[in-house]
């Protein structure tokens, strides 16, 4: 028998093919390996300098955003050609590294996007805007600085949004948590940036108009004392008027809140949400205007009651507080009162909230303590000493801490504030974090609430076969009085029992807004059921209950909810800013702490 056997040149041949295949592979593998890990150094790399941007945008130091720009333009630009070569390109439809690739790749041009297009405008404003330039003098603005920049930053706003469109479109679901954390993280940033930038280009559009630019205009200043909790912050104690006129401040009159009479009927048709929540209140006293948590409704409530007194017809209503003066006199410094009274940022809360009621014990001399706190720190303000940069961030921190309000009776105007968080409207869930409410009106009748702390929470899970997510918002309250509250305070702040509370108790109105679309299946207080008032406004849920506070007391509130199936498991909680900060905290919850209940009937009115 012949045996025949292949040539072994052959097999050397295939063998050597196949050898070269490998390598290659392995090559093209190390090639889009060693890129990767230099793209994600690159782009990680531009995160922290894009931050600086958004803060330095926002605060005003412009003159630092061109070098910031030019090393995020070096990363972007590195990062883009890393992960746009043929290569790359090919590796996407790899199983498994394709979407890690693709998201990366994304990302870079996203950055490299930003960095060539949205950015540059602001650079461009560095190089002819300085921050004194919105300095006032002599109580003027200068408007020209501010209209020359609205049209590079209507550039950048439009760019950004592009940009934030485009991150968020990012698929990380498929990503291993090195890359998807990264490009996230990246989506965050581009999200807030674009947040940041749409803000200012919203300020320099409405500022003009609102300072006077076509003839002068005319707000009320409502000074919201937190001592005396109303939803969007305090009692409105003290008012003024502000006039602007081509960017000139003045401070036209003054009165107090007692001075604005009572209609005998509301001023305005109140819903029937509105009665049951707060009664008739917020339309008949402007004391009460802010018990309802929207700052727009609160301005036309405040407006009309005030017109209806004075015959004063004003273009919009503002809404500030002692904290917000406290951070702004970092700017201005001291100011000193016609009493001698030092107000500075150290000791403006404590005086203002607390000192004023055992130094004077007549509400007239009050009323005028406040009246001249208010004038001279709008003179400081207003002179031209203050400190620009600082300002700026004063401002910024006031209104992301929802203690910077404002509303326009002006249709268009307003329609631009509304989006952002000067307007102080009600929370509006979005496709990534449901929005809760909660808010917090004195029922005291006092000033105990300079004595009040709070520690907000929600919880979130999927304990239901259906897939129904189960929300939990959780509230802590807690008295710091004194023991001997009820005697050492003066009747004033105490209430000295006037409207039914004991003497040193704090009694609160706390309102809870749910998402739009869940329904309230469990309230509790201290883990017991108590009387609760509850409706739905506009499809979210409410639920209101009072907690009483002896000196020393803490109490918790708890109120449960039931959102559809897929709603967003992160949380997002607006609240009533209090004299002091508060603590809130967003995590998961246990199922055998939520429970599966049968829902409730959806609650009415």
């Amino acid at each position: 028998m012949v045996m025949h056997r292949e040539p072994r040149p052959r097999r050397r041949v295939v063998g050597w093919v196949i050898a070269a295949v490998v390598v290659v592979l392995l090559a093209w593998v190390s090639w889009v390996t060693v890129r990767a890990l230099l793209a994600r150094d690159q782009l990680l790399s531009a995160v922290p300098i894009v931050q600086s941007i958004e803060k330095n945008a926002a605060s005003g130091h412009l003159e630092t955003v061109a070098a910031d720009l030019r090393t995020v333009r070096r990363h972007a630009d590195a990062a883009a050609s890393l992960t746009s070569d043929p290569l790359w390109r090919a590796a996407e439809v790899v199983p498994w590294a394709g979407p890690n690739l693709t998201a990366f790749r994304q990302a870079a041009a996203v950055v490299d996007s930003m960095s060539h297009n949205a950015l540059p405008p602001l650079v461009d404003l560095a190089s002819t805007i300085k921050v004194d330039d919105f300095r006032p003098t002599d109580g003027t603005i200068d408007l020209a600085p501010i209209e020359h920049a609205a049209p590079k930053l209507e550039t950048a706003s439009v760019q950004m949004k592009a940009a934030v469109v485009e991150a968020n479109r990012i698929d990380t679901s498929h990503t291993i948590p090195q890359i998807g954390n990264a490009v996230d993280q990246l989506t965050e940033v581009v999200d807030r940036i674009g947040s940041t930038v749409d803000a200012l280009h919203t300020a320099v559009t409405l500022l003009p108009p609102m300072l006077g630019q076509d003839g002068p205009r005319h707000y009320l200043l409502l000074f919201q004392n937190n001592a005396e909790l109303r939803s969007s912050g305090g009692i409105p104690g003290a008012l003024a008027i502000v006039t602007a006129d081509h960017g000139k401040l003045s401070l036209t009159a003054q009165a107090a809140s007692g001075d604005v009479v009572q209609p005998s009927t509301p001023i305005l048709p109140l819903t029937e949400v509105e009665r049951t929540l707060y009664g008739n209140q917020p339309g008949e006293y402007i004391q009460d205007v802010n018990l309802v948590p929207d700052f727009a409704r609160s301005g036309e409530l405040a407006s009309a009651l005030l017109a209806s007194t004075t015959g004063q017809q004003v273009d919009g209503v503002v809404g500030v507080d002692p904290v917000v003066l406290s951070e702004l006199l970092k700017a201005t410094g001291p100011v000193k009162l016609a009493d001698g009274t030092q107000l500075t940022s150290g000791n403006a809360v404590k005086t203002l909230l607390s000192e004023v009621y055992s130094r004077y014990r007549v509400p007239k001399q009050e009323d005028a303590f406040f009246a001249d706190a208010a004038a001279r720190s709008f003179a400081a303000l207003t002179s031209g000493s203050a400190r620009p940069s600082e300002l700026m961030t004063a401002l910024t921190k006031g209104v992301s801490e929802r203690r910077v309000l404002v509303w326009s009776a002006h249709e268009g105007e307003q329609k631009l504030l509304a989006p952002t968080a000067l307007a102080g409207a009600l929370p509006t869930s979005t496709a990534d974090t449901s929005a809760f409410g909660v808010y917090y009106n004195d029922a005291t009748g006092a000033k105990m609430d300079y004595y009040l702390r709070d520690t907000v929470g929600v919880e979130s899970a999927v304990c239901r076969a259906d897939g129904r997510v189960s929300l939990r918002v959780g509230v802590s309250l807690h008295s710091v009085a004194p023991a001997d509250a009820a005697t050492s305070l003066p009747p004033y702040v105490t209430g000295a029992g006037v409207y039914g509370v004991p003497p040193g108790t704090v009694r609160t109105q706390v309102t809870v807004y749910g998402p739009k679309g869940s329904i309230v299946v469990a309230a509790s207080l201290n883990g017991e059921q108590v009387p609760i008032v509850s409706t739905v406004d506009d499809g979210r849920p409410i639920v209101q209950m009072f907690v009483d506070l002896t000196p020393g007391q803490t109490s918790a509130l708890s109120v449960e909810v039931l959102a559809p199936k897929g709603t967003p498991l992160d949380a997002f909680v607006d609240r009533t800013p209090t004299a002091f900060p508060t603590t809130t905290r967003v995590g998961d919850a246990e199922c055998s702490a939520l429970g599966v209940r049968t829902p409730a009937p959806s609650p009415s009115p």
